[in-house]
C-alpha cells in the first residue's frame, strides 16, 4: 500500500502549491476515461514545448484518445466534461517570504468556465518560472506515465485519500539502479563513491540523453530524480525532490527543503540517507 499510495505525491505537491486546486471525483475520473484530451498548444514561439509534448503523447499517452489544439479552441471546448485537457500554467506561492512561481504541466477535466474549478486528474510541477525548460522537456514521457498510473489508481480506488500518502516511503529503490545527474548534486558530494559511503546501492551518474532512453524504454531497473528548484533564478525557496520509477511513473521518494548556503538547490547527502534505511 505505501509503494501504491507513493504515486500520488506529485498531485500532493501540487495542493500544496495551488491553493485552489479541486481534485477529480470518482465519478469525474469516469468521465475523463471516456473523455478525448486536448493538448493545449503553448503560445510562446521560442519554446520547444509544443514538439516536445507531441512527440511524447505520441509515445506514451494510452489512456485515451487525443488531439492538439491552440489556446483559443481551449476557451471553447473547456465547457465541456466530454474534454480533458493537457496543459502549462503557472502557480505562485510564497515559502519563507519568498514569492516561488512554478510551471505546471496540468490534466484536467473540462466542464467550467473557470480553470481553477476544473477538476484535477495528476498535476506536476515541472520547474520554476524562468529556469531553462531543458531542465524537464527531456522527462516529458515519464511525467506522462506517471499522470496514467495516477488516473489509473484514483478509478481502481474511487475512496482512496491524498492524505494516507506515505511521505518516506522508499519501496524498491535500493532493488533498482539509482540514475542521477551530476549537476543535480552537491559539489562536494557528486561521485559515485562519495555516494555509496552513506548509500551502498546501484547509483549511476548519466545524461539527460540516457535518462530520455531509459524513460522511452520503459526500463524496469532505473528510478531517475525529477527535481523541482529555482536554478539560481531567485534567492531562497524550495527545492522538491521526487525519485521516479522509469517504467510506471511511481514515486518512490519526495521531499522538500528550503534553499540556503548549507543546503542548496541539490539532491543533498541528507536524502541518500533517507532512502537507504
Amino acid at each position: 500500500m505505501k509503494k501504491i499510495l507513493a504515486i500520488i505525491a506529485f498531485t500532493i505537491i501540487a495542493l500544496q502549491i495551488r491553493a485552489q486546486i479541486t481534485f477529480a471525483t470518482a465519478d469525474e475520473v469516469k468521465l475523463f476515461l471516456k473523455s478525448t484530451t486536448y493538448i493545449v498548444e503553448d503560445g510562446d514561439p521560442m519554446s520547444s514545448f509544443n514538439d516536445s509534448i507531441k512527440a511524447a503523447m505520441k509515445k506514451f499517452w494510452t489512456i485515451t484518445p487525443y488531439e492538439v489544439i491552440t489556446a483559443d479552441q481551449f476557451e471553447t471546448k473547456k465547457l465541456s466534461s466530454a474534454n480533458s485537457f493537457i496543459m502549462l500554467s503557472e502557480a505562485e506561492q510564497t515559502e519563507d517570504k519568498v514569492v516561488c512561481t512554478y510551471n505546471f504541466l496540468n490534466l484536467i477535466l473540462g466542464g467550467n468556465k473557470d480553470l481553477n474549478k476544473m477538476p484535477d486528474l495528476g498535476s506536476v510541477p515541472l520547474s520554476y518560472v524562468n529556469v531553462d525548460e531543458s531542465t524537464y522537456l527531456y522527462k516529458l514521457g515519464g511525467l506522462l506515465i506517471f499522470m496514467q498510473t495516477h488516473v489509473k489508481y484514483a478509478s481502481e480506488h474511487p475512496n482512496s485519500k491524498l492524505t494516507l500518502i506515505n511521505k518516506d516511503s522508499k519501496t524498491d529503490i535500493k532493488t533498482k539502479e539509482l540514475w542521477l545527474l551530476k549537476e543535480e548534486l552537491p559539489a562536494d558530494f557528486n561521485t559515485v563513491e562519495k555516494i555509496q559511503t552513506v548509500y551502498p546501492y546501484t547509483v549511476k551518474l548519466v545524461t539527460k540523453e540516457e535518462i530520455n532512453k531509459a524513460i522511452a524504454d520503459k526500463n524496469p531497473n532505473v528510478v531517475y530524480l525529477h527535481k523541482v528548484g529555482p536554478a539560481g533564478t531567485i534567492t531562497g525557496g524550495k527545492c522538491w525532490k521526487f525519485l521516479v520509477t522509469a517504467k510506471e511513473g511511481e514515486v518512490l521518494y519526495y521531499d522538500s527543503h528550503t534553499i540556503s548556503d548549507t543546503e542548496p538547490d541539490v539532491f543533498l547527502k541528507k536524502d541518500f540517507k533517507a532512502i537507504s534505511k
